[in-house]
């Protein structure tokens, strides 16, 4: 298999365009001291960003942001109610800011809700203290999850302890977890991300009405904290009699059975355990990078790249098992070619990010698909059951944000399978490479 890996604070003039429907402020506090300058970013989940990238507009990034609309929170079908579980409903934004003692103290802690839902939101304003090196937390629809920390205690995320460093120095949202339960009807996906910032000297801004700003010229991108796997079935028995198809169920083996990190943990040196080709410091900017990948006509798959230096918690890295998802009993997922009826697009999955790493260490992942099929003409009962297992020889990495699209074409007696393992999308119009 060839693999594609390119793999939301109100305050002080915050703009939210028409994306805001609502919103609440849970912890309305933040040092405004003389010195102050104001922080404006924008946020986006990654796919959002990419579509800015991709269609020519300024999208997210420079001084003139595009808005990203809030959408129907009504939405009828199944389709729809899972696009709009992949979208920021919440979000919370934490500004930390390191004093010259070393000291770290919250700047800004702002909670907002969303009667819609966005892709992205633009303008972010925030009063914060210059000259100081910062840390941005970013978590969308996490507020409304259970998160636990390293010893098993509901904790919350509007705590400002959870941002600065214990005694051990280790900063505890760090160590916060979440247990994801997989399946085809998600609640809200949470997304998360954390940025190092330099903020310069108060006289070294671009003044404003005067008013200083430090302007974030690139977007604060959110990571979608588990995976996603699609599936397309055709049935294209060409060498005998068409059977009816019925898909009963798939399985994929293995995946993290345990909790997973609210925030990814990326080892510092993935660049060297990695294959990144480009000059980026930060691994966010290289996974935008390389989803733009998924949209360039004749991107050639050799170029595509992999993070695997990533770590789950202990319950989760050392504890995988087979994840398998019957399908409901019903027409919906029958396939009749004498019917014209050969085609499956079943609703995605959503799994925990995952790291199942072989004796050779390589992670492995085995997809088994059963199905009952008969002959046209035939009674239902006639027919047989088949099962159809094979490997995804090169998928070689579970991170967080990634969606595995499966192409299966039933062939009669064997099963062809596509595959194309990619930063998460919305788009649809990706080329599925075959295996090698």
């Amino acid at each position: 298999m060839t693999r594609i890996f390119r793999h939301i604070v109100a305050g002080v003039l915050c703009v939210l365009g028409c994306l805001a429907l609502s919103c609440q402020k849970a912890e309305p506090y933040r040092i405004t001291p003389d010195n102050r300058v104001f922080i404006r970013f924008n946020v986006a989940a990654i796919d959002a960003a990419i579509d800015a990238a991709i269609d020519g507009g300024s999208g997210l990034s420079g001084e003139t942001p595009s808005v990203y609309a809030a959408s129907d929170p009504h939405a009828a079908s199944e389709a729809e109610q899972a696009a709009q579980a992949e979208q920021v409903h919440t979000l919370r934004v934490v500004i930390v800011s390191q004093d010259p003692s070393g000291a770290w103290t919250v700047e800004a802690n702002e909670f907002y809700a969303y009667d819609g839902i966005a892709e992205g939101v633009k303008d972010m304003t925030l009063a914060i203290t210059d000259g100081r090196k910062k840390k941005v937390y970013l978590f969308a629809n996490c507020d409304i999850a259970e998160i636990r920390d390293a010893d098993g205690r509901v904790v919350s995320l509007g705590e400002p302890d959870a941002y600065r460093p214990d005694v051990t120095g280790k900063v505890p949202v760090m160590d916060y977890r979440f247990t994801w339960a997989a399946g085809d009807k998600p609640a809200w996906i949470p997304m998360s991300a954390v940025y190092d910032l330099d903020v310069p000297e108060k006289e070294d801004l671009p003044v404003v009405s005067d008013v200083h700003y430090y302007r974030v010229a690139k977007p604060l991108y959110l990571v979608r904290a588990v995976t996603k796997f699609s599936f397309s079935y055709k049935n294209t028995s060409a060498s005998r009699v068409p059977a009816n198809i019925q898909i009963r169920d798939w399985k994929i083996s293995a995946v993290a059975a345990g909790e997973s990190y609210l925030l990814a943990h990326v080892a510092d040196n993935w660049r060297e355990t990695t294959k990144p080709s480009g000059a980026y410091a930060d691994w966010k900017e290289w996974l935008v990078a390389e989803a733009q990948k998924t949209r360039q006509a004749g991107a050639d798959p050799k170029d595509y790249e992999w993070l695997t230096a990533y770590d789950l918690p202990k319950s989760g890295e050392g504890s995988h098992k087979d994840y398998g998802y019957e399908y409901p009993n019903g027409s919906q997922y029958y396939m009749y070619p004498k019917d014209g009826m050969n085609t499956l697009v079943p609703p995605s999955h959503y799994l925990p990010e995952s790291k199942y790493v072989s004796a050779d260490g390589v992670q492995h992942y085995l997809v088994t698909f059963k199905t009952w099929e008969w002959e046209p003409d035939s009674a239902y009962t006639t027919g047989l059951s088949m099962t159809y297992t094979a490997e995804l020889p090169y998928l070689q990495s579970l991170f967080r944000n990634t969606e595995v699209k499966l192409s299966v074409e039933f062939k009669g007696d064997a099963v062809a399978l596509q595959a194309t393992v990619c930063p998460w999308t919305k788009h649809d119009d990706i080329e599925i490479p075959p295996f090698e």
